[in-house]
């Protein structure tokens, strides 16, 4: 299984909520942009 880091390179925040952090990312192989989300752990954190 990969990791999102070895695929994608976060780049700028576009939005938090209740449930987590929307970034754009771009994939390092063919420079495609994508918007991954994060949610938040049992502390709140991302």
């Amino acid at each position: 299984m990969w990791k999102m880091e070895e695929k994608y390179k976060p780049s700028e925040e576009l939005g938090a909520g209740n449930f987590g952090v929307a970034r754009l990312a771009i994939d390092k192989i063919t420079k495609e942009l994508f918007t991954l989300k994060g949610g938040k752990g049992k502390e709140g954190k991302i």
